[in-house]
């Protein structure tokens, strides 16, 4: 970020600019008003997500470069200035993830379909001058909009995603001769020969065929990501298991965005500077505005009010849990580095956006809780039987490879039971409790029905292969 901004203040800017991309005109101002008036709110939109989108690459381009010093200096030692920039970079990444989730229509499955969870190193090393170079002349055209990927932490799908009027399209970045034959042999229909290999390693050398065997794994992904968007079912590039998109909309969604925003305003007014809200009787969100007097973290304060009031807090919170355990407290900063959270831009008011990023009263001093076993018993209100897995199979379930990997919770994974149907948790439903302000309830509400459609799903196909 910029040394000379104010970046509590930028942020709060940049929030408003995301929740209203098309500015205060009243032309816009009603539904019927955007209906009335598509074509100009579209361009306004674009217009502003695409100035956004260019200020958040140059800023994660200063910010390599910050971050490439620093490490340089550190070498292994702690270094604040490191911390810094890699939350700086996880947050500008997060507003080129917004625009992607407003092109997605806000919808979760879309944008679950784009992301690999591919690690993202410095943006500087990804071709910048041919990214930039390509962004400007895709972005010339008014009812287009082009996304760096790599300036995102959420889309795996291509090096550019280009939203026009048909709908959203990744496209590759190649460069020099080997690539200019990789990619026409890649266009063509049907596999690679055995004689095309040949001739790239006779042209090229053996370098050129790992190149080729790369672009081939990556446009199998990018098809296999097209089909599952297109056909609703196919194979998950992340998994390789073959999955189906199931239809939930009649799910009626519930949120606690205002439960956290009525939690960070108590805390800012209150005289002690504290607030403690739960949420269905088992998310528990806490906040603290300020720095403390005691000089305690606020997870300190937090767990002896959790200890207070819920079993399941007592008896984990005491314990030294493995790695990946998810039986912790969970600070809300920590959405910043999840890919498949929704943006706190696109969910808090801006004034408390700026203040949890970068503000002096409530940044880092945020964070939820979710009791178990209070959890389990909200399901049997919608008929579902929550159970607890344990032993071999949950240590198993640590050597999983991550993006299949079961949730651990209190070393057992807790798994929902609905008829025949089986779902186990995994981190995702975390993320929207915590980090897209999804109600327990509503999460209940659609692993039921999940369980549902895989129930159907399963009793047709097996209804097919007995005809």
């Amino acid at each position: 970020m910029s040394m000379n901004t104010d970046p509590k203040e930028r942020f709060i800017a940049i929030a408003r600019d995301l929740q209203k991309p098309a500015g205060d005109s009243p032309l816009f101002s009603t539904r019927e008003g955007i209906r009335a008036n598509q074509a100009a709110f579209n361009r306004a939109c674009h217009v502003t997500w695409k100035r956004l989108h260019l200020e958040a690459i140059n800023e994660l381009l200063v910010l390599d470069q910050v971050a490439r010093i620093e490490k340089a200096k550190a070498g292994k030692r702690p270094s604040p200035i490191l911390a810094w920039t890699d939350y700086s970079r996880a947050l500008w990444r997060k507003v080129s993830d917004a625009i992607i989730w407003e092109l997605c229509g806000m919808e979760r499955h879309l944008v679950k379909r784009l992301c690999l969870y591919r690690e993202r190193g410095h943006l500087s090393e990804s071709n910048a001058p041919h990214a930039l170079a390509t962004l400007q002349a895709l972005n010339a055209a008014p009812d287009v909009v082009a996304i760096w990927n790599d300036a995102t932490s959420c889309v795996d799908v291509g090096d550019v995603t280009v939203a026009h009027p048909g709908g959203l399209v990744g496209i590759e970045l190649k460069e020099g001769k080997v690539n200019e034959e990789v990619m026409a042999l890649l266009s063509k229909t049907g596999e690679i020969s055995v004689e095309d290999r040949q001739r790239i390693e006779t042209a090229f050398g053996p370098d050129a065929v790992k190149q080729l065997d790369r672009a081939i794994r990556q446009d199998q992904r990018n098809r296999q990501v097209e089909a599952l968007i297109r056909d609703e079912r196919g194979i998950d590039p992340v998994s390789g298991r073959e999955i189906v998109i199931g239809d939930l909309t009649h799910v009626e969604v519930t949120s606690s965005h205002e439960v956290l925003e009525g939690l960070l305003r108590e805390a800012l007014a209150s005289p002690t500077h504290e607030a403690l809200r739960v949420v269905d009787g088992c998310l528990w969100v806490y906040a603290h505005a300020g720095p403390r007097s005691d000089g305690r973290p606020e997870s300190v304060r937090f767990a002896e009010l959790l200890s207070e009031r819920s079993a399941f807090a007592r008896r984990v919170l005491s314990k030294s849990l493995q790695r990946g355990d998810y039986a912790r407290i969970a600070p809300l900063e920590h959405g910043a580095h999840e890919p498949l959270a929704v943006p706190l831009f696109l969910r808090l008011a801006p004034d408390l956006v700026g203040e949890v990023m970068y503000g002096a009263f409530l940044h880092g001093r945020v964070q939820f809780f979710l009791d178990w076993d209070a959890f389990a018993e909200l399901f049997a209100e919608v008929g579902a039987k929550f159970i607890w897995r344990e032993g071999k199979e949950a240590r198993r379930a640590r050597s999983e490879p991550w993006a299949m990997r079961r949730l651990i919770v209190d070393e057992r994974l807790p798994m929902v039971e609905v008829g025949e149907a089986k779902l186990f948790f995994m981190g995702t439903h975390l993320i929207q409790l915590y980090f897209d302000g999804m109600s327990p309830r509503t999460l209940i509400r659609l692993m039921v029905e999940t369980a549902e459609v895989v129930r159907v799903t399963n009793s047709q196909e097996s209804n097919v292969k007995e005809a």
